[in-house]
């Protein structure tokens, strides 16, 4: 059996040097392998995200506040999963789901952008968006 095994190895690897474009598909599969980082270094297959905020690599729930959608209405879609990072100031904090990616700057007792705020009250982090609540923390 090991000397079956051998045998093939040699012959596969024989049969691949000689051929060009096989060496070439060999080559060109090696290189893919872990080769999903972005233009930050960040390894999408291994969860990391970049975070503006944080100025590194992410994995969005090992860093960040899960968020969870408010559905007002059963034929509303909801968003599956939103986090917020926050800046180590907490001056920024940077939003990602599935459709947005934001970041809000801190004024006075909140965090807002154009169309988003996000205020903590009793430990439970509230996001609105034109004024409705739309994303809510659990209780820690």
């Amino acid at each position: 059996m090991k000397t079956s095994l051998l045998l093939f190895l040699v012959v596969f690897q024989t049969a691949c040097c000689n051929n060009p474009t096989a060496k070439k598909m060999l080559s060109d599969s090696l290189l893919l392998v872990g080769a999903d980082s972005d233009d930050h270094g960040c390894k999408r297959s291994a969860g990391y995200l970049w975070s503006e905020v944080r100025g590194d690599c992410v994995r969005l729930w090992e860093v960040g506040v899960a968020l969870h959608p408010i559905v007002v209405d059963s034929t509303a879609t909801a968003t599956m999963a939103s986090y917020a990072i926050f800046a180590i100031d907490s001056s920024r904090v940077e939003l990602f789901s599935d459709s947005v990616h934001e970041i809000l700057v801190k004024k006075e007792s909140l965090w807002s952008s154009n169309s988003r705020q996000l205020l903590s009250r009793d430990g439970i982090y509230i996001v609105f968006k034109d004024g409705a609540e739309v994303l809510r923390s659990q209780e820690n």
